[in-house]
């Protein structure tokens, strides 16, 4: 059977997703989000599909519209209980070639497989049921009803099914008489354990449960309990026999394909819960419109997700909005410090990165183009192994960068060449943006030269904002004016009574 996938439009591209973390995710807070938004499941190993952004405009599309469906309370619940029932069979699994009694191996494959069965045929019965609109989880629908008739799979849920009751109506006897035990057949069906509760049930104090739980058969067996199990099995020797076979017959049961579907409904599941916790506490989440073509940008009230999931709270967070129109390329901020810049940046590249792999963003509403890849640069402290300096270390990074980038890429520029003087860094940042001018990249650059703002009509200047009332204060909103740092440098000046004026009048005699 041809396999399938509801994350990826072509099932063959789940094979070439990224494994390890890209080299941007730390700088832009990114790891941070990921690892809040698999709490939980840290050990499904989820993360290469958050790590994996999507090469073709339709297939985002593909994805939106599977996580849009999840929204719709009864194909989640289907869905969710399929992880549920997978989960359990993965658990039971697990512990089938663990040490044990060879007939205790035996049940637990046969609780795993029964398990599998179900989660798969209940699935199928449950989306047919929900009608599913998405590409993707109608595909799914389509290839379980398949793999659901075919003679594999309805061999494994008739024989299970079958064993689950025949092993379940296996009774015995024991007699005890000194030091020695006698198991036999109880074939006479009464079950004595209901009026044996009900005798000791006096006994038991407080109205609670029974302390005393019958033993599993995922836990080891005692000598005794061992043979026990062993003239049991003498006793019921076709039942124990089908079982055996039954695990020889069917030992690779799980298909490949349900096992992804149910890893990449963990991914979609923890996406959505992530979201909602979110939206909780009244921040926004949309779709973001994604084209392949256009290079405008549009997002409204936009926030930094990292920063938003520390704070917990929506009056603790600032929401933004910025656009870029065309020819304009380049997104240039500057202001005060601590006025909320490099905060600003990491958003900008992070609903790249969310918006590439087809997930919500946070906004009202958005328009991003697709990227190819994100490269950032952010101020890192000289490196005390190396042979050159901060500045040579910063350069030649950035020269790295600028080898890799291509029109589609993103870079992420965050108060590059800082160590320099400020006519050398002019001068070199000068070179740098006309290089990014050339290569038609879009790009964000957090920088205390306000000249970078002015290199001409790619270039739009961004500044970070302080209260009316003192100057001084941030906002840590971020809004489209002209950069003049002379005029915020003269606020702080007049607070603390130095501007020129204020140092005439206090020495004129």
């Amino acid at each position: 059977m041809t396999g399938h996938s509801i994350l990826f439009l072509r099932p063959g591209d789940a094979a070439g997703i990224t494994t390890t973390e890209p080299a941007y995710f730390a700088d832009l807070h990114l790891d941070q989000i990921v690892r809040s938004l698999l709490r939980g499941r840290e050990n499904l190993g989820l993360e290469p599909y958050f790590y994996t952004t999507l090469r073709t405009v339709d297939a985002v599309a593909y994805r939106q519209e599977v996580l849009r469906e999840l929204d719709d309370g009864v194909t989640r619940q289907a869905m969710t209980a399929f992880c549920s029932r997978i989960r359990a069979m993965s658990g039971l699994r697990d512990q089938v070639e663990n040490p044990a009694h060879p007939v205790q191996q035996d049940l637990r494959f046969l609780a795993a497989a029964h398990t599998y069965g179900m989660a798969v045929a209940t699935l199928a019965t449950d989306l047919g049921t929900a009608a599913p609109t998405s590409r993707g989880l109608r595909g799914l629908r389509a290839y379980l009803r398949a793999y659901t008739a075919s003679p594999a799979f309805t061999s494994l849920l008739r024989e299970t099914t079958d064993l689950v009751a025949e092993t379940s109506a296996v009774r015995y006897t024991m007699h005890i008489r000194g030091g020695r035990l006698r198991v036999v057949r109880d074939d006479c069906g009464d079950d004595y354990s209901h009026q044996v509760e009900a005798v000791l049930a006096r006994f038991r104090g407080g109205g609670g449960e029974p302390h005393y739980s019958p033993p599993s058969v995922t836990g080891r067996l005692s000598k005794v309990e061992a043979s026990i199990l062993d003239a049991v099995v003498a006793l019921y020797p076709g039942t124990f026999a089908r079982l055996r076979d039954l695990r020889v017959r069917h030992a690779a049961y799980a298909d490949d394909t349900v096992i992804a579907i149910e890893r990449e409904t963990q991914f979609c599941l923890a996406c959505r819960e992530f979201v909602t916790r979110l939206s909780g506490i009244g921040l926004p989440f949309c779709f973001p419109v994604v084209s392949a073509g256009s290079k405008e940008v549009f997002v409204r009230r936009c926030v930094d997700l990292a920063l938003a999931d520390k704070v917990q709270r929506a009056a603790g967070v600032v929401l933004n909005d910025f656009h870029l129109r065309d020819p304009e390329r380049i997104l240039v901020v500057s202001g005060p410090n601590q006025g909320g810049k490099t905060t600003f940046a990491r958003m900008v590249g992070q609903l790249h990165h969310l918006a590439g792999a087809g997930l919500p963003v946070p906004g009202t509403a958005a328009r991003l183009p697709l990227s190819d890849r994100i490269f950032t640069h952010f101020a890192t402290e000289e490196n005390a192994t190396t042979a050159h300096g901060r500045l040579e270390d910063e350069l030649m990074r950035l020269h790295g960068i600028l080898e890799q980038a291509t029109p589609r890429s993103v870079l992420i520029l965050n108060e590059m060449l800082s160590s320099a003087s400020p006519q050398d860094a002019l001068l070199l940042a000068g070179k740098i943006m006309g290089r990014v001018v050339r290569l038609d990249l879009l790009c964000i650059c957090v920088t205390f030269l306000d000249e970078l703002s002015r290199l001409g009509a790619t270039t739009v200047s961004l500044v970070s904002t302080v209260a009316d009332e003192d100057g001084v204060t941030r906002r840590f909103r971020v809004a489209r004016r002209p950069a003049d740092g002379a005029a915020y440098a003269a606020s702080i000046a007049a607070r603390h009574g130095l501007t020129y004026e204020q140092l005439r009048d206090r020495v004129r005699p």
